[in-house]
């Protein structure tokens, strides 16, 4: 590695070549029709062919022939052996992981979009989103709402990608691209399939942390080899019908990711951000500071924050706190912060009024499942936010955020178990019994019917329907993106902190 060669590929064999009108740089091809190999001379193979596969052993020899002067550097790809393969137990091909992350994120990604809106004078190019086409995008792009936990807020992939970070390029190709994918398929039908087998891939390496949990060992098999032939068809389709340029070493490298997730599990969990996240997480502390001892002030630092969590953990709820005298306690209009799935700050105390029984017929049911009081002997406590598995849900009534919300959510119910519903929660409720401290926590919904399992495109209106479901029937956030009819696009809503 690090030699300036047409084989820098340290997974294998293969090797670059450079192209006319595609500038001085080194590009690998070879997914859609075999080329010449100069480590296989009058034969032509294809970038997936085993014989250019390497592995430790082979890895080895190519560094100690450069070592004896039998190969030269820039075609072994390598100066030498690395002072690490001296390591008994040190695998020199799988020893240097390939960062996942970059490779995918800050080459794959921006490189296909950079192509796609790069900018032209005269007639569009072929395969590149025509400037009325990216003006629509633009105008789709105003129109999305955030839920209030998800980081950066959107900006104009047109206009501002020049500004964008690796976060913002995630949650483009997790969430926010679709609203380009009707724009992609009418105007650059060969882009648009690119796109779909590379996010696919994208999502499985960098997104699907929680998707497959309860997935077998063989259907995770089935997903891996999956995500691997998305990688493959975007490589022919890009080397075929879009350019030659974005067959980069980080498109060559990337082919190797199905065996490296093989090998070493997940790639979430070996990517390169752990080294990051520390980094930042010492430059909150120091800033402009200058100290005498700065490990001694960075170990303090961090005692302090692990006593402040450790505090936290203990009372969760700093209003549960002993007051001070002369004040009125409101510890009856709040719930309980032991519970994983709880209401936040303070309640509004209601009756429990006829009309109030009637509007939420589904109210008395749901008491009867789960309690042995009537309804009548509890206390009903509204609330504007709950947290339910560490995550903060909002209701139509919560004001605080404005320009973000995080009431749109996605639903099961218990004689549809495996059928996603999606609607708004209006308000969060609690029936508090005061004698033996049962608690029942519900919420309000506006259901927006729809049919199917998976709901692309749901009715907001005529068919808006009231429903009363336990909190745990609410799984996560989405974003509902309006679209020009009367109907809404469903759009997931990442998890707070992918990287």
């Amino acid at each position: 590695m690090g030699v300036k060669s047409p084989r820098s590929d340290f997974r294998s064999l293969f090797e670059g070549s450079t192209f006319e009108n595609a500038g001085t740089g080194t590009y690998f091809t070879g997914y859609a029709k075999p080329v010449e190999q100069t480590f296989f001379p009058g034969e032509k193979l294809d970038a997936w062919d085993k014989r250019l596969a390497l592995n430790h052993k082979t890895s080895m020899d190519l560094a100690t022939r450069v070592e004896r002067k039998e190969l030269e550097p820039n075609k072994a790809g390598r100066h030498g052996i690395t002072l690490l393969a001296k390591l008994p137990a040190f695998d020199t091909h799988y020893g240097f992981l390939i960062p996942a992350a970059h490779l995918i994120i800050n080459g794959l990604l921006k490189g296909f979009w950079y192509y796609v809106l790069m900018d032209y004078t005269g007639a569009c190019p072929r395969n590149v989103l025509p400037n009325r086409a990216r003006n629509e995008l633009t105008k789709r792009g105003k129109r999305l709402q955030l839920p209030h936990d998800m980081g950066r807020p959107y900006v104009d992939i047109v206009k501002k990608k020049g500004t964008w970070v690796m976060e913002n390029w995630l949650h483009w190709a997790e969430t926010f691209c679709q609203i380009s994918h009707p724009l992609l398929e009418e105007h650059c039908p060969d882009s648009h399939q690119a796109w779909l087998h590379l996010r696919a891939a994208v999502r499985h390496y960098l997104c699907s942390f929680d998707e497959y949990d309860n997935l077998s060992k063989d259907e995770v098999d089935q997903k891996r080899l999956e995500a691997r032939d998305h990688v493959r068809e975007y490589a022919k389709i890009v080397e075929t019908k879009l350019t030659v340029q974005l067959c980069t070493m980080n498109l060559r490298l990337a082919q190797h990711l199905h065996d490296q997730e093989e090998y070493t599990g997940w790639i979430e969990d070996s990517m390169e951000f752990w080294v990051e996240r520390e980094v930042q997480r010492e430059k909150k502390h120091v800033k402009d500071r200058v100290v005498i001892m700065p490990e001694t002030f960075l170990g303090n630092m961090h005692l302090l924050e692990c006593a402040v969590q450790n505090i936290e953990n203990d009372v969760g709820d700093m209003m549960m706190l002993p007051q001070q005298p002369g004040t009125i306690s409101d510890h009856h209009l709040r719930d309980d912060f032991t519970s994983v799935t709880r209401l936040l700050d303070k309640g509004e105390e209601r009756v429990i009024t006829v009309d109030f029984k009637i509007r939420l017929g589904h109210l008395r049911a749901l008491v009867s499942k789960t309690s042995k009081h009537s309804l009548d002997e509890f206390t009903l406590l509204r609330f504007k936010s709950a947290s339910l598995g560490g995550k903060e849900f909002t209701s139509k009534a919560y004001s605080r955020h404005q320009s973000r919300c995080s009431y749109h959510v996605c639903f099961r119910t218990t004689d549809a178990p495996s059928e996603d519903k999606y609607g708004d929660v209006v308000h969060y409720y609690l029936l508090h019994h005061r004698v033996s401290n049962e608690r029942i926590r519900f919420c309000e919904l506006q259901w927006f019917k729809g049919s199917g399992v998976r709901v692309q495109y749901v009715h907001k209106t005529p068919e808006e329907t009231v429903l009363v479901l336990p909190l745990e029937c609410i799984r996560r956030k989405v974003i509902f993106y309006p679209l020009e009819s009367d109907h809404i696009e469903i759009l997931p809503c990442p998890s707070k902190g992918r990287l």
